[in-house]
């Protein structure tokens, strides 16, 4: 188990279950078994139709964010959809250890090619130009935010 998952799995195991149980909402925030909690393994190959990841990605070590976006791609049927606050779309990711914690800025050029590389379909919106474009909004308040859309190649039409 690496440093990142011990930091991880200490900070859930600090509440008692009941705790968790109303703190969180059952079956989606739980870390215990959300999807989200990737870096915890045991989820069979494209076992959830959709992965879905918020603020995340940036607060991980490399190491960490190539191992949680290669299980996303793992466990996700049709699609992986990712949301960052701190990302710009070229260059290198800035990785920036705080402690325990990484305040990260993430290229999503970087990410988009590691999900390509295993064929995946990778949509990129720059949030603020997104918005500009499609309701006319004149300004955003996080020029840094980006999401992801990755298309696996597995969905199935029934």
């Amino acid at each position: 188990m690496t440093l990142e998952e011990l930091n991880l799995r200490s900070s859930w195991d600090c509440y008692s279950p009941q705790y968790l149980d109303s703190y969180l909402v059952s079956g989606v925030e739980d870390p215990r078994i959300n999807g989200q909690s990737i870096l915890t393994p045991g989820f069979p190959d494209a076992s959830y139709d959709h992965v879905f990841c918020h603020d995340l990605i940036e607060h991980l070590s490399l190491g960490a964010m190539e191992r949680t976006l290669g299980e996303m791609l793992r466990i996700a049927k049709n699609e992986v959809v990712l949301h960052f606050f701190n990302a710009q779309w070229d260059g290198t990711h800035e990785i920036v250890p705080v402690r325990t914690y990484h305040r990260n800025r993430v290229s999503m050029e970087k990410i988009a090619a590691f999900f390509e590389r295993r064929g995946a379909r990778v949509t990129c919106l720059e949030m603020a130009r997104w918005l500009r474009e499609k309701i006319g909004a004149s300004g955003y308040h996080n020029p840094n935010a980006f999401s992801l859309i990755i298309g696996t190649g597995r969905r199935t039409i029934s």
